[in-house]
Order: structure tokens, then C-alpha cells, then sequence
């Protein structure tokens, strides 16, 4: 004999309870267990026009169109069904066949097949179109969200990004916090600030991409009382020397006046030449009967001479300080022009170059 098979009266109590969720948070409540993305399904099932009563083997599957397209997750068997003059009650997606997140906003078809006690397979029955219940859509998915939201659905995809991808042109309001630089891979400026008001406590490094160091940061270092910055670091401290200042407190001195000898004579020097060093002390290049000879002042006054002996026949000698800070002495002999550099202020080890001759 030929059967056959229908089915109506569909109802979802997913979304049914999904309102009554939205009318508690309209009063200020939250429900203490997430719903999840099982559904009960409650439908009316007749054999050969008359409502049927007995088990039944129902197969479900979801589907994203009315007609051909694709399968959302895999179809699965329930058996037995019991149903009573026609009616029958099966939670569905339970163990989650339809996937984890079946319903995204997207269509969805709900396709059954029915084999009762006397049917020699299965019959396939219509999909039906599922549709959402007043305000389930705000309820389950504005109302109480949490975890990652994905792109499509206005999230961000991630559980650590901030922001959604902008693939064209947005306007984004209120106060942005950047805990590390954003980074842009597409040419121009990153975005505009059409907002009259100055923009204030923006770091740069934030903005330009580069890493801390990069650039020269705001000075902040200090110097103590009787001492000036002598450089800056890269990190804004800074690097102090003693300042010397004229002692214009002091009461006026008269004119000194100290006699230069060459060491074990009494003969004093001639044809001089001198410099300030880089410790701010006199350096003074003379012939004596020795030949040539270097002082090196250790008071500004040089009232204590330290003379030494460079060349036993050098004359004519020329000093200067090189920018290392040392003393050079230029000089002739049979001749031949030498430089001797020193290898410290006090000019205590030196090295000795003909240049001609």
C-alpha cells in the first residue's frame, strides 16, 4: 500500500526562550547558563492524511538553501521518535551536528527524512525554511554576547584585537588607547583627524612604527649644581662635567709671573709655542740647552712647571691640541720636520713621525 508522509507546525523553542532572554535584560537581569546552539523541534506528523501514533526513524539535516546548495554540518539519525496523534518533540544539534556556530545570520533549511513501522525506506521530505522569533536576533547576539565575534558578524575574529579590519575608509568615534604601534601596510597616511581639537599626549613612536631608540626622545635628564650637560643619550638622559667659571668673586690678583728652566740647568727655554689642553692647562713647547723641551702646566698659573725632555736636538717647535684632546708638536732638526704625539695631557708617553726630510 501506498503511503505517505507530512509534516507542519514547526517550532523553535530555541528562540522562543531567546525572547524571554531579551525581555530579562530589558529589566535589568542575565541568565546564569548560556543557551547554546541546540533547538527543540516540535512538529505534526501524518500518514496517508490521518495523524499518526507510534516510533518513528526521523533523519535531520540543515541545509543553506531551499533547493541544492550545501550541507551546514552533517545529518544525523534519531530513532525511535515516539509520536502521539500526530505530535512529536526532538532537541536537535545537541552534541552540536549542525557545527558550533550553525546559525550566523545567514539562511538555513531544515530537511527531514521519515521511516515508520510498515515503510520500506525512508521518505525525504521538504525543507523548511527556520526562521527567528521577535527580537532573538538582538536577544542572542547583542543583547547577551560574549566570546570572539566574528568579522561577518561586526566582531573582530580575534580575542586579543581591538579593532575590526578597515578595508576602506571609516569614521571611528570616541577615545582610542594604542598599547603598542599600529602597523600599516598600505601607502599614505594611516587616517585623518578632521576634529578641530589638538591632538595631545600622542607619542610619535606610536604613529611612525619605529622602535623605541630610534630617534632622539625628550630630554628629561639633569645636571647637578657646578656642572653642564656635556651630551644628550639617545634616551633623553643626559651626560654632566664640571663647570669651570672665572672666580669673579674673588678679590683682583696681581699679574704672575713663573720662570721656565730646563730640568738640571739653569738655562730657561726660548723659541716657545703653547696651547690650552683638553684639561684646560697650559702646554708649552721650548728650546733649552738640552734641545727640545715640553711643559705641562698643573695649575692654570702654572706655578708648578713639569718640563721634560723631548728631542736633545730638536728646535723651533709648534704645539696645538688635536681633537682628541692631546698635544701635537710640530718641530725641526737636522733638516727633518717631526710630530710628536702625546699619548696623554701630561704628555707622559709619546709617538714620534718624520714628515719631511
Amino acid at each position: 500500500m501506498k503511503t505517505s508522509h507530512s509534516i507542519a507546525s514547526l517550532t523553535l523553542c530555541i528562540l522562543l526562550f531567546a525572547t524571554a532572554i531579551g525581555s530579562a535584560n530589558a529589566q535589568g537581569l542575565q541568565p546564569e547558563l548560556a543557551v547554546g546552539q541546540a533547538f527543540t523541534y516540535q512538529g505534526q506528523l501524518s500518514k496517508n492524511g490521518a495523524p499518526l501514533t507510534g516510533d518513528c526513524a526521523l533523519t535531520f539535516g540543515l541545509w543553506d538553501a531551499v533547493s541544492g546548495g550545501s550541507p551546514v554540518g552533517a545529518s544525523y539519525s534519531l530513532n525511535p521518535v515516539h509520536v502521539a496523534a500526530g505530535v512529536f518533540t526532538v532537541k536537535l544539534n545537541d552534541a552540536n551536528q549542525f557545527g558550533a556556530n550553525p546559525f550566523d545570520g545567514s539562511p538555513r533549511f531544515l530537511e527531514i527524512a521519515v521511516q515508520c513501522a510498515g515503510d520500506s525506506s525512508p521518505l525525504t521530505l521538504g525543507r523548511q525554511e527556520l526562521t527567528a522569533a521577535p527580537y532573538a536576533s538582538y536577544a542572542l547576539k547583542a543583547g547577551n554576547v560574549s566570546g570572539v565575534v566574528a568579522i561577518a558578524n561586526g566582531g573582530t575574529g580575534s580575542s586579543t584585537q581591538n579593532f575590526v579590519d578597515l578595508s576602506s575608509s571609516q569614521v571611528i568615534g570616541g577615545t582610542k588607547t594604542f598599547t603598542s604601534a599600529p602597523a600599516y601596510t598600505s601607502s599614505g597616511a594611516p587616517f585623518s583627524v578632521s576634529n578641530p581639537t589638538l591632538v595631545t599626549n600622542l607619542n610619535a613612536d606610536l604613529l611612525d612604527g619605529q622602535q623605541a631608540g630610534a630617534f632622539q626622545g625628550r630630554v628629561t635628564g639633569t645636571c647637578s649644581a657646578g656642572s653642564t650637560v656635556k651630551a644628550v643619550n639617545a634616551d633623553g638622559s643626559v651626560q654632566c662635567e664640571p663647570r669651570v667659571l672665572p672666580n669673579r668673586l674673588a678679590a683682583p690678583q696681581g699679574n704672575s709671573m713663573v720662570t721656565i728652566t730646563v730640568p738640571g740647568t739653569s738655562v730657561v727655554g726660548q723659541n716657545t709655542s703653547i696651547a690650552i689642553g683638553a684639561d684646560r692647562l697650559p702646554v708649552i713647547a721650548h728650546n733649552g740647552s738640552n734641545g727640545l723641551e715640553l711643559t705641562h702646566c698643573v695649575d692654570i698659573y702654572c706655578q708648578t712647571p713639569n718640563s721634560m725632555l723631548l728631542d736633545n736636538s730638536g728646535s723651533y717647535p709648534s704645539v696645538a691640541i688635536g681633537t682628541d684632546g692631546l698635544p701635537v708638536i710640530a718641530y725641526y732638526t737636522s733638516q727633518h720636520v717631526y710630530v710628536i704625539h702625546c699619548a696623554d695631557a701630561a704628555c707622559s708617553a709619546t709617538t714620534k713621525n718624520s714628515i719631511y726630510g
